[in-house]
């Protein structure tokens, strides 16, 4: 790639923000459960949590979700039998957890 100016120096630049470091304990500390679940999916991490869910198609499904800081609940009694991947950033990092909805 070449973007003007010194081609290897841009290419480098481009390369550190694609790749940028990831903070694998911040993931680490990362509880979900119950798994399989009929109902509910509790969350909870050492730090605030951002939450999203989306099917096996990768279509964000909106459940009713209550964040408390470090800790999230979602309420799935709504959505259908399945697989489904839960988003979470937690302190910079995104982690990806798998569910089952029975």
């Amino acid at each position: 790639m070449y973007y003007g100016g010194n081609n290897n120096e841009n290419t480098q630049t481009l390369l550190a923000k694609l790749f940028q470091p990831v903070d694998f304990n911040a993931t680490d500390s990362l509880t979900v459960y119950p798994n399989p679940t009929t109902s509910y999916i509790n969350i909870t991490g050492a730090s605030k949590l951002l939450v999203s869910v989306y099917d096996s198609n990768g279509q964000i499904v909106r459940v009713p979700i209550r964040v408390n800081g470090n800790s999230a609940l979602l309420d799935l009694s709504a959505v259908s039998a399945g697989i489904y991947y839960i988003h979470i950033l937690q302190a910079g990092s995104l982690a990806t957890k798998i569910f089952v909805k029975e």
